[in-house]
């Protein structure tokens, strides 16, 4: 992958006012103003496809006024649209047709639900949409094209012998064989119980893992490095009526569970281990994305757009052939389908995902659905 990054704000590398409908430049952002921006910016060069990364915030007040809408056009092409809740990184691909033969980019932002916080009973007077803080662009490697097809849910039985000859008959694999064709990028451990659930332990650095997208994001640009260096213990209730050891790892703000429990061991034997831990499964994790034969999952409550994953997808694939499934709680597909977006690209539904106080209390037949779905739309694009 090929990225140019430009940051905003007062020491930004897009320098004041970028072009028009901007605010005076802050700390790390600036905020577009009144119903559409525009900045100009440059394609690094070299060969690939293009994709432009937005990292921003748009202007919400909870309770009242909870999303905004966005549309983004790249020299006059539109190149998508989405309607936003919270701070995030946004991407799109760039049609070879918006690019012009000097490789500049005129991008053209339109937020027309931008209010003004003194509505609000806030101190601002000003008409805001987003909060920017960088602009990625990115050459990444091109994917051989694949139809979109969504596959429904799968009538799985519930007694776990005819759940088994399911499974198999469908995909050739027992559950156990099923869940580990897959890997966990959080953003908690509910598939890595789930995986526990069907009889099948795999490494996993994410398995247990707490963690944001954007912190997913980060640690996938930096390939992780140094993790495990920076690590902190601390004692939390477990649910159980016992405390459990939660290890934070602070590079990439992770928390991670032990399973430990102050009454079977000490927070420095915590602490060693998971250090030590974390920098061996860093060396499986990253050989796995060079080998591709993993696809890898991300799941979240509420709704993940599509322009959220595609920055997800672009790093996972810049180390090797990699695919990701995303799961979310979109109210527009069944739960348990799964749909293909492109090359190594599937969105699944959830009607439930676990409590967060209790992530053993798994869908398992909802994982089970998109776990088959999703590995008979991959197995069926690698064998083209």
């Amino acid at each position: 992958m090929i990225a140019a990054h430009f940051a905003l704000g007062k020491r930004g590398t897009i320098g004041h006012r970028p072009q028009d409908g901007w605010s005076e430049p802050e700390d790390g952002f600036t905020w577009s103003i009144g119903t559409s921006s525009r900045l100009r910016a440059a394609l690094p060069d070299g060969v690939g496809q293009a994709f432009l990364e937005l990292e921003l915030n748009p202007f919400v007040v909870p309770g009242q006024f909870s999303s905004q809408a966005l549309r983004v056009r790249v020299n006059g092409v539109p190149v998508g649209e989405d309607r936003l809740v919270g701070e995030g990184t946004v991407g799109y691909p760039i049609p070879d047709h918006a690019i012009g033969a000097d490789r500049g980019v005129l991008i053209e932002l339109e937020h027309p639900e931008a209010r003004c916080p003194a509505e609000f009973g806030l101190q601002d007077g000003r008409r805001l949409g987003f909060m920017l803080r960088g602009v990625r662009l990115v050459l990444a490697r091109r994917q051989a094209r694949v139809d979109a097809v969504a596959l429904p849910p799968l009538q799985i039985p519930r007694i776990r012998d005819a759940m088994g000859r399911a499974v198999t008959a469908i995909t050739g694999l027992d559950p156990p064989g099923l869940v580990r064709c897959f890997e966990s990028l959080g953003s908690n451990c509910e598939f890595g119980l789930v995986q526990r659930q069907f009889g099948a332990e795999p490494l996993g650095m994410l398995r247990f893992a707490g963690i944001t997208l954007d912190d997913v994001l980060n640690g996938l640009r930096h390939g992780f490095a140094g993790i495990g260096e920076r690590v902190r213990v601390d004692s939390l209730p477990a649910g159980n009526g016992r405390l459990e050891f939660v290890v934070q790892e602070e590079r990439y703000r992770i928390g991670l569970h032990s399973f430990r429990s102050p009454e079977d061991t000490t927070a420095e034997k915590v602490l060693e281990e998971h250090g030590r831990r974390l920098r061996f499964l860093h060396a499986h994790f990253i050989e796995r994305l060079q080998t591709g034969e993993r696809i890898f999952v991300f799941q979240r409550r509420g709704q993940i757009t599509r322009s959220q994953a595609v920055p997800l997808l672009t790093l996972l694939q810049d180390y090797g052939p990699n695919a990701l499934l995303y799961v979310d709680q979109d109210p527009g597909l069944p739960a348990g389908a799964v749909e293909q977006l492109g090359h190594g690209f599937y969105h699944g539904k959830l009607d439930q995902m676990a409590p967060a106080e209790d992530a053993g209390r798994a869908d398992l037949l909802g994982w089970l659905s998109l776990c088959a779905n999703a590995h008979r739309l991959w197995r069926a694009a690698r064998a083209q």
